[in-house]
């Protein structure tokens, strides 16, 4: 997975650092490389448990609903085709009822 960070989540990182670190960083100062290395990290780290919770939660949604996906889209607030693309990223299969309902 390529991992990428817009302009304000960027900021966001920044702000957790001492003014000199965020220095060393803006301004390639040297010794700021595993400073950002581990700041990376821990954005992929909350990133990959932001991503495993909204699976639980859509899985527990798809339950509750009994795989009615208009209820599913309604209760989240999206559309079906947001919901589809979410279960798609998710690698959620869609099972089919027998006789095809």
């Amino acid at each position: 997975m390529i991992f990428a960070l817009d302009g304000a989540e960027l900021k966001r990182l920044l702000e957790h650092l001492s003014p000199t670190e965020k220095a060393a960083t803006t301004h390639g100062v040297g010794g700021n490389l595993g400073k950002l290395r581990a700041i990376l990290d821990l954005a992929r780290t909350v990133q990959s448990s932001l991503q495993d919770a909204e699976r639980e939660v859509l899985l527990g949604m798809i339950a509750q609903h009994r795989w009615n996906m208009s209820q599913v889209a309604a209760q989240l607030g999206i559309s079906r085709n947001t919901l589809y693309r979410k279960i798609k990223r998710h690698g959620i299969v869609i099972a089919r009822r027998p006789g095809g309902c």
